[in-house]
């Protein structure tokens, strides 16, 4: 997860850094300090050009797909999905459409899986794999309204791909500094189990799969408190793959 604040947060560490050093950064020579501000800005991240090439890069995933592809599993959320290295899903072709920082929904279409529910037909998906909000609450957005957002965007993906079988996947717990967020992924996690039964798609409980006896993400599947591990893809593709069995794929 990747969003406007936590940009904020590492530029603001690296000009605590400078001004500690006082007059010491007073005295650097022109090329350290063109230095020193090339490396503060290496760390802050341009989301709208990493939400870009992303789509390029699905749109010509999505031409390589063969004539006689039937059928593919989209994968469809942000960087929880886009590190997700799987090319073949219960024997169907994978579209990952995970985009690194994004959100349910964006104002202005400046992102959000909302604004690109359109490229779905190009991807002649047999199921669609739905899990994004973690963003958006990391971005402090009201509960009440990622909620509004996700069920527009419900009805967008089903107007778009009618003949696609569709499955919200919980929101992920988290742990360690991001453990904050966590009551919040709880109440989202209902309304979404509510959501599903409401609109006649699939839920699947990946929340329960991924969690520890406290309700964080496993120790030992995350890195940073967030974003998955090798254990945790596993686990994640094992339960699509039941999923997909189950329904005959």
């Amino acid at each position: 997860m990747r969003n406007g604040r936590e940009c904020c947060t590492i530029v603001a560490a690296a000009v605590l850094v400078c001004v500690l050093r006082g007059a010491g950064y007073a005295e650097m020579s022109s090329k350290a300090r063109a230095q020193e501000k090339k490396s503060t800005a290496a760390v802050t991240w341009d989301f709208a050009a990493h939400y870009r090439m992303r789509v390029a890069q699905i749109e010509k995933q999505m031409a390589r797909l063969a004539p006689a592809t039937t059928g593919t599993v989209v994968l469809l959320g942000d960087s929880i999905t886009e590190g997700f290295n799987v090319h073949e899903l219960g024997g169907l072709p994978v579209v990952n459409m995970g985009i690194s920082g994004d959100q349910i929904a964006m104002q202005g279409g400046r992102g959000g899986v909302l604004d690109r529910v359109h490229l779905l037909a190009k991807a002649r998906p047999a199921h669609i794999f739905l899990l994004i909000g973690i963003n958006d609450f990391g971005s402090s957005k009201p509960l009440d309204v990622a909620r509004r957002q996700y069920a527009d965007l419900v009805r967008a993906i089903r107007a778009t791909a009618p003949s696609a079988t569709l499955h919200i996947q919980s929101v992920l717990p988290t742990r360690g500094h991001y453990a904050a967020l966590n009551p919040t992924v709880r109440a989202m996690n209902a309304y979404l189990r509510e959501l599903a039964q409401r609109e006649g798609v699939d839920y699947v409980d990946l929340a329960a799969v991924m969690s520890d006896e406290r309700g964080e993400l496993r120790e030992g599947w995350t890195a940073d408190g967030l974003h998955l591990l090798p254990p945790a893809y596993g686990a994640w593709r094992k339960a699509i793959e039941q999923r997909l069995a189950a329904r005959g794929n």
